[in-house]
């Protein structure tokens, strides 16, 4: 349970790039974001590529047998602006569909009327969509192309979940618990 921060669970797989600004002006333009965002979705294409060409497998050895294996990806474990920077959608609670998951509008997020029907899906069919359309503002999502539309079997939107590290260690759990008592209460 606890074995996350242990040495003999962790494997570095690469080192990410940074890109530095030169200043405030710099670090708070629209080209620096865009540069730092590409860069990372580059990274990770580079990192990750191997895993989804059909021909690469790996060796794992299990109980002393060799198996044959091809990864993938299943989730991403992230806090909301991680999940925001692999889903490439924007990181304010103040934009049109903050949700990183769906593109229920911010005014309707504290909605607990809302049916099925009326909450739409993130998918990459719809946000690269938007991305050829240069509509992407309207579902707020940055104009850079997403690595993970062309990853096989994964749904970038749907695999970020909440790490229960932010939920729980930081004392989020809480919050949601007291929300949730205020919304019954009423």
């Amino acid at each position: 349970m606890y074995s996350r921060n242990k040495p003999d669970v962790k494997q570095l797989l690469a080192y990410l790039p940074i890109i530095k600004a030169k200043d405030d002006t710099q670090k708070k333009s629209e080209e620096h974001k865009n540069i730092v965002r590409r860069t990372f979705h580059k990274s990770l294409k580079f990192l990750l590529s191997p895993l989804y060409n059909e021909d690469n497998g790996i060796e794992l050895e299990l109980n002393n047998r060799i198996l044959w294996c091809i990864p993938r990806i299943s989730m991403i474990i992230s806090d909301w602006p991680e999940a925001c920077t692999f889903s490439l959608t924007y990181k304010s609670t103040q934009s049109n569909h903050p949700c990183h998951f769906c593109l229920v509008s911010k005014e309707n997020l504290s909605n607990i009327n809302l049916n099925s029907n009326q909450i739409e899906p993130r998918s990459h069919k719809n946000m690269k969509l938007h991305y050829k359309n240069n509509t992407e503002k309207n579902v707020s999502i940055e104009k850079v192309r997403n690595f993970f539309w062309n990853v096989p079997d994964i749904n970038i939107y749907a695999a970020t979940v909440p790490d229960r590290m932010h939920h729980l260690d930081l004392d989020l759990f809480h919050y949601q618990l007291n929300f949730t008592k205020a919304l019954i209460l009423e």
